[in-house]
């Protein structure tokens, strides 16, 4: 099966009926999703060797800050929606900066439609 590489979402969520909820509703939307994973060393290596179109990140995975996650996404160009349970008004670390975010819990469904407004990555049409 071939996967169009602009319909691949990460997701990192560390809850597993969360994650699963999300990569349910994403994949009815027709996204390709690669996790949910739970831990910041996993998105990591994940990314160590590959590249999504997309991700929704939670900014604490098992304990651990996801913020170098997000600065390789950065680095790459590659949107992102912050989906966490830190208030609004809570400050985030940088690598979060300017990232739209949904505050838990959020509806699968608005995590969708904000992932379908954010900016094509660099240099690939969708």
């Amino acid at each position: 099966m071939d996967l169009d590489p602009q319909r691949i979402v990460l997701v990192a969520e560390p809850d597993p009926i969360v994650g699963l909820d999300l990569a349910d509703a994403l994949e009815a939307a027709g996204y390709h999703v690669v996790g949910p994973f739970r831990t910041a060393a996993a998105v990591e290596a994940w990314l160590a060797g590959r590249t999504p179109a997309l991700a929704v990140l939670d900014v604490e995975l098992a304990g651990r800050s996801s913020a170098a996650a997000a600065e390789v996404l950065r680095g790459r160009q590659i949107p992102f929606v912050v989906h966490t349970a830190f208030a609004t008004h809570k400050t985030l670390p940088d690598a979060f900066a300017g990232a739209p975010r949904l505050c838990k819990p959020a509806w699968t469904r608005d995590i969708v439609e904000l992932l379908a407004q954010l900016p094509q990555p660099a240099g690939t049409p969708r």
